[in-house]
């Protein structure tokens, strides 16, 4: 899960690098800021040359309403069909996935509708990505957590991307890095 970068937590949440699984808070030259549109831009600069491709932020809906969400740093992604959460078949290329997808125009991993390109950032979605780096990968972007009454020892219930209540409040999200042989190359 990753948490907004408008929220100051201790677990290093904010930022996550597909290549090496790493994690990052926000600098504390930005903590604890109301960030402006020039901050966020500094700090997808800074994001960028440290190696990661994406930061927890928060999208404004239709209404104004700000909703955990994936903002990507430098990644390229096509939003693959409902039918491919958490079901790739045993054998497909990038090249399958590629087609099947609809490249993402912009910087947010959200559920974007195939026919109106309307985004409704409370649904999941699945979504194909390669890195800076040329790293392949299928990502399943869960829905916003806005509960964080989750304790210690605490059970999710089923599909851990799709439950509201965690430790913290944040967007869920799992990801497969693939391999060469998994994507077909």
């Amino acid at each position: 899960m990753l948490t907004s970068i408008h929220e100051a937590h201790t677990y290093p949440t904010e930022f996550y690098d597909l290549d090496t699984g790493r994690y990052a808070n926000l600098p504390e030259t930005w903590q604890g800021k109301s960030l402006s549109n020039e901050d966020i831009v500094e700090i997808t600069k800074w994001a960028a040359k440290e190696g990661f491709d994406m930061m927890g932020d928060e999208y404004k809906d239709a209404d104004g309403n700000a909703v955990y969400a994936i903002r990507t740093i430098g990644l390229q992604a096509w939003q693959l069909p409902d039918s491919r959460w958490k079901s790739l078949s045993p054998k497909f290329t990038s090249e399958e996935l590629i087609s099947e997808g609809q490249q993402v125009a912009g910087e947010w991993l959200l559920f974007r509708d195939s026919e109106s390109g309307q985004i409704d950032p409370q649904k999941k979605a699945p979504f194909f990505f390669v890195t800076r780096e040329g790293t392949p990968g299928v990502m399943y972007v869960g829905i916003p957590v806005i509960d964080d009454s989750l304790k210690p020892g605490g059970v999710t219930n089923g599909d851990n991307d799709l439950d509201p209540v965690a430790f913290r409040k944040g967007r869920r999200f799992g990801v497969e890095v693939l391999g060469p042989e998994e994507a077909g190359k």
